[in-house]
């Protein structure tokens, strides 16, 4: 009888076993990462409306009305910033993000990790998730 030889290294199988793990350990880590991001974005999009709300806050204590979209900078700044995050940096106008007049406002977004959601602050203090796209100047649906 012939004795077989020893093998010192892997066979083919022991490989492709090996590679076939490693892939599906990816696409979960993928997976996993994408969410996070996603939910990253969502409170980016929150913090830049509490900032909204606190800039339209100080302009109502100093000029006893609610800024008028155009002539107020930081409020540019700000909805730039949350469309940048919604729709990947296309130009939206700033009343697609702020409604308000003198004495009432509302600011929200579209939420990134569930598009059936957007995030609304107004001038009553609400800050709230709501499933309507908010068109007055309260979050209320």
């Amino acid at each position: 009888m012939k004795k077989l030889k020893e093998s010192k290294g892997f066979t083919l199988i022991e490989l492709l076993v090996v590679i076939a793990i490693i892939g599906i350990l990816a696409t979960f880590i993928m997976v996993s990462v994408q969410n996070a991001r996603k939910k990253a974005k969502d409170k980016q999009i929150m913090n830049a409306l509490h900032q909204i709300s606190t800039q339209e806050a100080d302009l109502y204590d100093t000029n006893n009305a609610y800024a008028d979209n155009a002539d107020s900078a930081d409020l540019l700044r700000l909805a730039t910033e949350i469309t940048d995050s919604t729709k990947g940096g296309s130009a939206t106008a700033i009343d697609a993000v702020i409604i308000e007049d003198d004495v009432s406002y509302s600011a929200h977004a579209q939420l990134i990790s569930d598009v059936t959601k957007y995030f609304c602050v107004d001038s009553t203090g609400a800050a709230e998730t709501v499933t309507a796209d908010v068109a007055d100047t309260t979050c209320a649906p």
